[in-house]
């Protein structure tokens, strides 16, 4: 299948520096822990040594659970308290490019969940809320994000078509570069990415294009009180279907599906 060779879209990644505080944030990268202290990283070391597991083996060491003396219902966690004081650092298109800090308990979980598989990308929707070293060693600074929720991309379901085969082996994925999803466009360019193949499947489980040629993002203005970008998809045979997607709260969605494109007049 053909991939578009004509893309507007947005730009590869780059530092977020001068965004205010309370920012939605909308990313796709790789998501992995690391410590600011040198002694924090010891101790990490000897949890691991005291457990048999790997330097690498995260999940195993902050997931491993010990059973409280006379109570054999009752575990907890010994090594929690180094999950909770990790700086964890979302890697999009290899620049390291926020410090992740959960807003919940569950949250924390999820990130120590991401430690099970470290190679996937992961779709993270926060809110800016400042900057932080990434390591106390280091010399620079990240923007730091509250995490909302956390979806690894490969669990966003892809459509099944009539004819019985999954979509992504009858159309290619556009090569759509992640971006650091501050700006509401990028924020919309990253959800048309993560939930692609839910746009283009029709609800006749049909893919609704052959190929994307093309992609052509804008500004939908027709509701002012909104952020909405309409997304044009060109085809080899020259059709163009359109969508929308609104990023103005929290979670985007897809507030006109994907349809044969008119210009208006």
């Amino acid at each position: 299948m053909n991939t578009p060779d004509n893309v507007c879209a947005p730009a590869p990644v780059q530092r977020a520096s001068n965004q205010a505080n309370g920012e939605l944030v909308y990313a796709i990268g790789k998501i992995q822990p690391s410590f600011p202290t040198l002694n924090l990283e010891k101790q990490y070391e000897a949890a691991a040594l005291s457990i048999k597991a790997n330097p690498d083996e995260f999940y195993k060491v902050f997931s491993y659970q010990v059973t409280a003396d006379n109570q054999p219902d009752l575990t907890y966690r010994p090594f929690l308290y180094l999950a909770q004081q990790a700086t964890w650092v979302l890697t999009i298109n290899l620049v390291d490019s926020y410090v992740l800090i959960p807003d919940t308990p569950t949250q924390l979980d999820a990130l120590i969940d991401t430690t099970n598989h470290l190679q996937d990308d992961y779709v993270m929707n926060g809110r800016l809320v400042g900057f932080d070293m990434p390591n106390s060693r280091a010399d620079y600074m990240l923007p730091t994000v509250k995490v909302k929720h956390l979806i690894n991309s490969a669990d966003i379901s892809i459509p099944v078509l009539a004819d019985g085969q999954p979509a992504n082996r009858q159309l290619a994925l556009p090569a759509l570069k992640p971006t650091t999803g501050l700006s509401g466009q990028d924020r919309a360019g990253n959800y048309f990415k993560s939930h692609f193949y839910q746009i283009v499947v029709g609800s006749d489980q049909q893919l609704l294009l052959e190929d994307v040629q093309a992609i052509y993002v804008q500004v939908q203005d027709t509701e002012p009180t909104r952020q909405v970008y309409e997304f044009i998809l060109s085809s080899s045979d020259r059709s163009r279907y359109a969508c929308n997607i609104d990023v103005t709260n929290q979670y985007p969605f897809v507030s006109s599906r994907l349809a044969p494109f008119a210009k208006s007049n």
